[in-house]
């Protein structure tokens, strides 16, 4: 049987197909995600009591007052979007090395490391919730409460890195066992072209 016959070449196409297509779609969801947090920020007032707490914020109007209060809250806003952009940074980063993978091009494994990472740090705020201490159950509430639509964002990015690291597995597996089969028919023939000079 040839090696181009092998079924698993199919397999390999099909999973390279999906690998760069999760690739894609991981960096169009970092864009979205960046794109939404700021018109939401631009168009609404963020409600930073979500974050600190209303009686540590109103700690704070006292002891700055309003006009340094509102200084502080432009850097805090400035803090989320800088880290946004790293999100996005690292989903590019991510993405591309993805589709270059998918498309034969050699790239190191640790981007798949790197995935299942961001995988798992998309649900880390949700955890939070779920296992929060006693004296933690209102803010844990308030913040369900602010992040209850992020969560088919979440649920889809997660899904979306979790079938990238299953390709890009996959790929790498699939091209190992073809050019260890590459080799043996090589082998093969080399050896019965050696029969055929005796």
């Amino acid at each position: 049987m040839k090696a181009y016959n092998d079924p698993r070449q199919i397999q390999l196409r099909r999973c390279e197909y999906n690998l760069a297509n999760s690739g894609v779609a991981l960096i169009a969801f970092g864009v979205w995600e960046l794109l939404r947090a700021v018109f939401y920020m631009i168009l609404q007032d963020v409600d930073v009591t979500v974050f600190i707490g209303p009686q540590e914020v109103n700690r704070l109007v006292a002891e700055l007052g309003d006009t340094a209060f509102f200084l502080m809250k432009a850097v805090f806003l400035f803090v989320i979007v800088f880290f946004l952009l790293i999100n996005l940074l690292l989903r590019w980063v991510i993405g591309r090395a993805a589709v270059k993978d998918a498309q034969g091009k050699k790239k190191s494994p640790v981007y798949i490391a790197a995935a299942a990472l961001l995988g798992v740090g998309l649900f880390i705020p949700y955890i939070r919730i779920l296992i929060g201490a006693a004296n933690e159950v209102t803010e844990s509430t308030a913040l369900m409460n602010k992040i209850s639509s992020s969560v088919f964002i979440d649920l889809t990015s997660g899904f979306i890195l979790l079938l990238l690291v299953i390709y890009a597995i996959r790929t790498r597996r699939l091209r190992k066992q073809l050019k260890e089969a590459t080799d043996v028919l090589l082998g093969d023939d080399e050896i019965f072209g050696q029969s055929e000079m005796i």
